[in-house]
């Protein structure tokens, strides 16, 4: 019986010790919080937001980043007008914008409240939804 309270414990101790050391980590490095939450990816700022940085494993060209290329969006950066583009290739044209942002919010790792403060707008050509081409879009969560 002892032993199993001693080692009760014990373990309790050692929680109790890992939970300090991170509240103290938390609290002398404000970043680390945010880098363990995502999983250790690396930020970038934009804007003035902190993004994971979607530069290493991007096709790019010294115009553009390719950041995700999926069936029916695209969504680039541009890097000279500092703007994200989400490109809406598929109809209907609400269901994939809805899609297509939520794809952006997660590639970057950001809540929507900080989307609101980039440069992002949204498009679809003519072939795809020609009655909403032509037109630049915000993201749909964002005050106007």
């Amino acid at each position: 019986m002892k032993t199993r309270k001693s080692n009760i414990k014990l373990f309790i101790g050692i929680v109790i010790t890992l939970f300090l050391i991170l509240a103290v980590r938390i609290v002398a490095q404000p970043d680390f919080l945010a880098t363990l939450l995502s999983g250790g990816k690396e930020k970038i700022e934009i804007s003035g937001v902190k993004v994971n940085d979607f530069t290493q494993k991007a096709q790019s060209d010294n115009y553009s980043i390719t950041i995700l290329k999926e069936k029916n969006y695209h969504i680039f950066y541009f890097k000279k007008e500092n703007k994200f583009l989400i490109s809406i290739v598929g109809y209907p044209f609400d269901m994939w914008r809805e899609e297509g942002e939520k794809a952006f919010v997660d590639v970057l790792g950001i809540s929507k409240r900080n989307a609101c403060k980039l440069n992002v707008e949204i498009s679809t050509p003519y072939f795809a939804n020609p009655d909403k081409a032509g037109q630049q879009y915000p993201l749909s969560f964002c005050k106007k």
